[in-house]
């Protein structure tokens, strides 16, 4: 009688590993494209060219850190070519700054001058956290 009582309690105890980190494992996941903007906005902070951006649509991504939430905009920009460009940009906000994202706002970014497909949000400019 005994093992089969420890035998359920350890398929349980299994099966509650495996769906944390099945949760753990997502949760990682989803956030990365969230913390790619933010290494690409490192990556230009010195290099890039600074343009200015409208915010078209402005979206909740699933995911969030203590004080940010991961958000999700369309901004249309002109790239070094002169040329009227939109993208998607992926970046955790401060919940006290996402007004600031809203569709009509205009912010700052940043554009790889070789590859201007790849911007990011002007941090220097356009804050997204708190200090």
């Amino acid at each position: 009688m005994m093992d089969g009582v420890w035998t359920a309690w350890l398929v349980a105890a299994l099966v509650t590993v495996a769906v944390a980190g099945t949760v753990i494992f997502y949760t990682v996941r989803s956030g990365a494209v969230y913390n790619q903007e933010e290494a690409r906005w490192l990556r230009l902070a010195e290099r890039g060219v600074s343009a200015e951006a409208t915010v078209m649509t402005l979206k909740r991504g699933r995911v969030g850190r203590t004080y940010d939430m991961g958000m999700d905009m369309t901004v249309r920009y002109v790239d070094t070519a002169q040329q009227p460009q939109e993208a998607t940009l992926r970046a955790y906000i401060a919940e006290e700054l996402i007004a600031n994202f809203a569709p009509g706002k205009h912010i700052h970014i940043v554009l790889d001058p070789a590859d201007p497909a790849q911007i990011a949000v002007d941090r220097r400019r356009t804050p997204t956290v708190l200090p």
